[in-house]
């Protein structure tokens, strides 16, 4: 039936025919084949990146073999502080391509250690004339490595001992990896003309510099190796080599004399002029100047055999003194005589406190030239001129611990006396309770409320009692007795309140509304004011009321009323 009603009533009946396909809604596997190429070439077992470098990448989407086109792939590029997605369409074959100029074309991606490259296919589930293809992904590990600046074209020099001590310049391609210089080590070779290993060795850089120093060999070369595992810091190959200088050639010239024999005549003035070298010394500063701050000395030789003049200067001179800095004592230009020596002072100045620095061994770098100073014979070389680049190091001690004076103590005597002033204290408090509460007591026996159908019994006990109704209703007028009886009885009496008025439950209630008046009021000067009315004879003591209180040996509390000839028992 074309169609139904709800009553079931087909529009019109047709015949069905034509093939019957079945349809299958479950998922097929894709796969994700990716190749990258670093700006390296892959010339090395690890993918390498770098922020100021390019990075091309090539995915194939395929479902076993056959390619999935117009597929929209996921590019992503993340390290430990950053993530970055680009989006990739297959074309008919299933390629999709991804190429970076530089990575930071990305945004600002610190491309260091370990990144992931990732790519991502979401799949299709929503083509009702078509199976679904499942997701998929394809993840590359890579490193960020900081590119390394190692250039000198100078061949090295050697002394007569056949020993170099150089320093050569670091720096890194990309300025904002600078920092990262300060922990960059390598490995050295020294290989003599024959590829004979001489000697070995390692080195760290220290600011923008790279001292090294051991024997060489003439027409040798040093050789640099830079740790590929991890790939932290990079120069082609992870390997630089640099060139000795040749040994010198003295050529020898025979002329005929005057009595026929031959002679040698003065070897030939060299070509070139070589650097020199130098022996410095170090010191250690505190961090405070103490005034005991000692200069460095270094010993400038001047391997050449010839005379040479020699200049001085810093590597870099910042605009803002450092906290310490130096000054070096020998002027513009010293004379040094040919193969001797000099030595050179730098004196520290304290320019601003240690606060910038770190403990630890400091270094400011320094150039030392050395130039040929005959004018004819100068005039003929191919270099007149050689420096040597260096470090003056120096060690800056650590940072005094301040000392935090502890709080100061009370003494004996007054740790003594706080016990005693809270004692009184607590004992003014509970006397001015009481004298309150016997005194709100009394205003409140004045204040019945003839109507009160419910106080009737107590107000004829109240009634029937002396006007001034000091005593509870719980008084056993039978137990009255005379002082002198109660001491012909053996009794004596106690000076202290009678306990029983605190933990009475109507005169609770009293006490507080007292205490609380008090405070209002100026509960001290009525502190004060009682106490000085109150007066003792025989252990006897009399509250507001005119009432008398005491206690005999077993702790009974007897009282007598203002107007009351006999004693009677207090009673709870």
């Amino acid at each position: 039936a074309i169609g139904l009603d709800v009553y079931g009533n087909a529009s019109s009946n047709v015949t069905t025919f034509g093939p019957v396909y079945p349809r299958n809604d479950s998922a097929l596997p894709t796969t994700l084949d990716v190749n990258y190429t670093d700006f390296t070439g892959n010339e090395h077992e690890v993918l390498i990146l770098a922020r100021t470098k390019g990075l091309s990448a090539v995915a194939h989407l395929h479902q076993d073999g056959a390619p999935i086109a117009n597929a929209t792939l996921v590019f992503t590029v993340e390290d430990d502080q950053d993530s970055y997605l680009v989006d990739a369409m297959t074309n008919e074959t299933g390629h999709a391509s991804v190429d970076l100029a530089l990575l930071s074309d990305l945004g600002p991606i610190e491309a260091l250690g370990d990144i992931s490259l990732t790519f991502r296919y979401d799949g299709k589930y929503d083509d009702p004339l078509a199976q679904p293809l499942d997701a998929t992904n394809a993840t590359q590990a890579a490193y960020g490595t900081v590119l390394v600046d190692l250039e000198r074209t100078d061949p090295l020099p050697l002394d007569g001992d056949m020993m170099f001590d150089i320093s050569l310049s670091v720096a890194t391609e990309d300025v904002l990896q600078s920092a990262y210089l300060a922990n960059m080590a390598v490995n050295w070779t020294v290989l003599d003309a024959d590829g004979t290993e001489i000697s070995n060795g390692s080195a760290q850089a220290g600011g923008n510099a790279l001292p090294i120093s051991g024997q060489g060999a003439h027409d040798g070369v040093l050789v640099l190796q830079l740790s590929s595992d991890p790939p932290t810091y990079y120069v082609p190959g992870f390997t630089a080599v640099y060139e000795f200088e040749s040994e010198p050639v003295v050529d020898v010239n025979e002329t005929n004399t005057s009595d026929g024999v031959d002679e040698p005549d003065e070897p030939t003035f060299p070509d070139t002029t070589l650097p020199p070298t130098l022996d410095c010394g170090t010191a250690t500063y505190s961090w405070v100047d103490n005034g005991t701050d000692t200069s460095i000395d270094c010993t400038v030789n001047n391997p050449n055999a010839f005379e040479v003049e020699l200049t001085f200067e810093w590597s870099v001179v910042p605009n803002t003194p450092p906290p310490i800095s130096f000054t070096y004592d020998r002027g513009t230009t010293t004379i040094v005589e040919a193969e001797g020596s000099t030595t050179v002072s730098f004196t520290p100045v304290r320019n601003a406190p240690s606060d910038g620095l770190f403990p630890g061994t400091q270094g400011v770098g320094y150039v030392f030239t050395l130039t040929c100073t005959g004018d004819v014979q100068c005039g003929t070389m191919d270099a007149s001129t050689a420096s040597t680049v260096g470090e003056l190091q120096w060690t800056l001690g650590e940072m005094p611990v301040q000392d935090i004076e502890p709080a100061p103590v009370a003494d004996d005597a007054s740790s003594a006396m706080t016990p005693v002033l809270v004692s009184i204290g607590l004992v003014i408090a509970v006397l001015a309770g009481i004298g309150g509460v016997l005194y709100l007591r009394g205003r409140g026996d004045l204040e019945f409320n003839d109507d009160d159908d419910e106080e009737e019994d107590y107000y004829e006990q109240a009634m029937a009692a002396p006007e001034n109704t000091g005593r509870p209703k719980s008084v056993d007028l039978a137990a009255s007795k005379s002082l002198e009886e109660l001491k012909d009885s053996g009794k004596s009496l106690h000076s202290d309140a009678p306990e029983g008025l605190a933990t009475s439950p109507s005169l609770s209630t009293s006490a507080e509304a007292f205490v609380s008046e008090s405070i209002a009021e100026g509960a001290v000067a009525e502190e004060e004011s009682w106490d000085e009315e109150a007066s003792e004879d025989d252990g006897i003591t009399v509250d507001e009321n005119g009432t008398e209180w005491w206690a005999d040996e077993d702790g009974t509390w007897w009282y007598r009323e203002d107007g009351w000839e006999d004693w009677a028992v207090w009673e709870e």
